[in-house]
């Protein structure tokens, strides 16, 4: 049996509402909100979230260039409960410029590399739970000991990435 999915765009939040709205009550079997520089893929979807019942809501992408790990790992935890656990989380870095140029990143080598970091911080945070975390990466310095109970999200919450050039497709692979 073949789903669909729906990239919705809006020329507001409302609209953008309206049309994942409908699209689930369609029976399409996700809605996917896109990150641009004029709007952001978060609150496009929560605005979903809040307005759909049974589809899936993904980001299509998200810059995971442009928040920190921790920012990004909590915007995912709080939008898959606000969904009640129908996210899918899609992360990208950008072209190079657009890592230099938009995201002020001084260092746009190795964006495989900095992917695989970024999605193993991401889930290392989700399970902090499990103690303290001491990183010292490439891209990425973190030390961060939780100061109370912090449990796991109430599900694995699903990763994909984007890649188009053959080593970040095998890191989208992982």
């Amino acid at each position: 049996m073949s789903t669909y999915g729906l990239s919705v765009l809006g020329a507001d939040l409302k609209s953008l509402a309206q049309t994942a709205q409908a699209a689930d009550a369609a029976g399409f079997a996700a809605v996917w909100a896109s990150e641009f520089y004029s709007r952001s893929g978060s609150i496009s979807m929560a605005a979903m979230a809040n307005s759909t019942q049974n589809c899936r809501i993904g980001s299509s992408i998200l810059y995971g260039v442009g928040r920190s790990p921790l920012v990004l790992a909590t915007e995912a935890r709080d939008l898959d409960e606000l969904s009640n656990g129908r996210l899918v989380l899609g992360i990208g870095n950008g072209t190079k410029r657009m890592m230099s140029d938009w995201h002020g990143v001084p260092d746009t080598s190795a964006p495989a590399l900095r992917m695989e970091e970024l999605v193993m911080l991401l889930r290392r945070i989700w399970n902090l739970h499990e103690g303290p975390i001491h990183h010292e990466g490439r891209f990425y310095r973190m030390n961060l000991t939780p100061t109370g109970d912090v449990g796991p999200p109430s599900r694995p919450i699903p990763i994909v990435t984007a890649g188009v050039r053959p080593r970040m497709c095998e890191a989208a692979g992982r």
